[in-house]
């Protein structure tokens, strides 16, 4: 195992005599995460960019609207058209996507609506974060009055990107928080937070190494050496070719798929026997495979992906599981993000008296819930109509309903 282990030493990896195995990160591995734009790692992870992509492609199926007083659904708004065409160079699922992605990757996100005085915005960008600047001395964020809130949220921030370069004061953006902010003790806490990689930075590290790992092994498949069997000395003749003529007609006599066939000039005629040794490195007796559903299973978990959705290491999940668990997701972590949204739009823009609502409910996977509303309903209609034709009253049937947990307004 000397070859192996000089090998797998290189990438960070060690397997001890009892069976076990461990990686660890090293400076210069291609692995490395240090100083790594976080957006990048997460990019260029497979599981990482795969929970990502879940994430960032349902919340783009958002569907946006303003609810008036009486409750009914508004698409024509400016603001919502706005929305739906946010700039000239995204679709309103380009720019969710994307939101999503530097939210996820950074912990956070600034959104930059721009516009003429007096006018309407016109258009409304998402700010990489990477690419903001926070002044090196900043004022308390700790704000007692009006006064020390307006100031605060006048400083300003360096944007720049590639060769475009600007200033905006905080006040003019709408922040977004994955975790939550005012987590640490940096000077810009309050207006920013973690990110979710931060938690899971070694098991990132070791997605890396072992696919840099099993790219090793695989190019070990094929390899193989030949030596002199057990001579010494100079008794050498037996690792030499055979003559020309000899060499060919061997060769011709033995042409099969298993040897020389095909043109695959893999096996040699030597004149004695001489020693074999495959340089091939079995990836079972590493554990690779194990060790990459572990990482891959917390890094899944981080991001709050279910493992049905999650099915590159999935086995045997069924689709009534997945249909599950996918309206779950949605319920449960991607609606809040477009609540988020929403809620922000809200407040920003003004519109508390006619607030900017999110819905997935046009998805075909939601019509599912619906129809298990539909069929509860229709059980209990029919369960409350048995009991009045069974010689009960409304009030006592109310009560047998009431017992069970089910409420029934009875409006005469």
């Amino acid at each position: 195992m000397g070859l192996l282990d000089n090998i797998l030493g290189k990438i960070g990896y060690t397997r001890l005599s009892d069976g076990s195995h461990y990686y660890s990160v090293k400076e210069g591995n291609t692995a490395f995460l240090g100083g790594i734009d976080k957006l990048k790692i997460a990019k260029e992870n497979p599981v990482i960019s795969s929970c990502i992509e879940i994430r960032a492609k349902l919340l783009s199926q958002a569907e946006f609207f303003i609810e008036d007083a009486n409750g009914d659904k508004n698409f024509d708004n400016d603001l919502i058209k706005l929305l739906n065409n946010p700039n000239p160079h995204q679709s309103k699922q380009d720019f969710l996507k994307q939101f999503e992605w530097f939210k996820s990757s950074y912990g956070w996100v600034y959104q930059k609506p721009y516009k003429a005085v007096g006018f309407a915005p016109t258009s409304i960008y998402n700010l990489k974060s990477s690419c903001i600047e926070f002044p090196n001395k900043m004022l308390n964020p700790m704000v007692w009055t009006d006064k020390e809130t307006k100031e605060y949220y006048k400083q300003k921030f360096t944007y720049e990107f590639d060769d475009y370069k600007s200033s905006f004061e905080l006040n003019s953006i709408i922040p977004f928080y994955d975790l939550t902010n005012s987590l640490s003790d940096e000077k810009d806490s309050f207006i920013t937070a973690p990110s979710r990689l931060d938690s899971i930075i070694k098991q990132i590290s070791n997605i890396g190494l072992i696919g840099d790992a099993e790219n090793v092994m695989i190019q070990t498949n094929g390899r193989e050496m030949f030596f002199g069997g057990q001579s010494k000395g100079g008794n050498l003749g037996i690792s030499l070719q055979l003559d020309a003529d000899d060499k060919k007609n061997i060769e011709s006599s033995l042409m099969n798929n298993y040897g020389f066939g095909y043109g695959k000039k893999r096996s040699i005629a030597l004149k004695n026997e001489v020693g074999h040794k495959s340089l091939h490195i079995p990836l079972k007796e590493l554990g690779l495979h194990e060790s990459l559903i572990s990482n891959a299973n917390l890094v899944r978990e981080a991001f709050e992906v279910p493992n049905e959705l999650y099915d590159t290491y999935m086995k045997g999940s069924t689709f009534e599981n997945q249909k599950e668990a996918l309206i779950g997701f949605v319920q449960n972590t991607v609606q809040g993000i477009a609540d988020d949204l929403a809620n922000s739009w809200t407040s920003y823009f003004g519109y508390e008296n006619t607030p900017i609502k999110a819905s997935f409910s046009h998805l075909p996977v939601m019509q599912h819930t619906e129809d298990k509303k539909a069929d509860k309903l229709l059980k209990i209609a029919t369960a409350y109509r048995n009991l009045i034709q069974a010689g009960l009253t409304n009030e006592e049937a109310n009560q047998i309903f009431a017992n069970q947990g089910i409420s029934i307004t009875d409006e005469k």
